[in-house]
């Protein structure tokens, strides 16, 4: 968030291993982070042997109160199953 490491998904931070890190669903918070001004948000991927990037979709979620981050899992790997469900057809 604007310039500054605020979130890290790697095997280093989460313990996963590469073969399953990649095809975890997560959630990131950043409402500590935001200001009342203007905010930049930036993904930096690290790509090894060209494997890296972002090939699922993402949803950038705006709430008025704070999240539910279980909950917004739960509804982000509803939505990953629905569009594999609609690409299928």
């Amino acid at each position: 968030m604007d310039f500054r490491e605020t979130f890290s998904h790697t095997v280093k931070s989460t313990g996963l291993k590469p073969e399953t890190l990649w095809d975890k669903p997560f959630v990131f918070d950043a409402t500590r982070f935001l200001k009342a001004s203007e905010n930049t948000l930036a993904v930096r991927v690290y790509n090894v042997i060209s494997a890296g990037g972002i090939f699922t979709p993402v949803w950038l979620i705006s709430q008025n109160e704070a999240p539910d981050p279980e909950k917004l899992l739960e509804q982000s790997k509803l939505l990953w199953k629905l569009e594999q469900l609609q690409g299928a057809k």
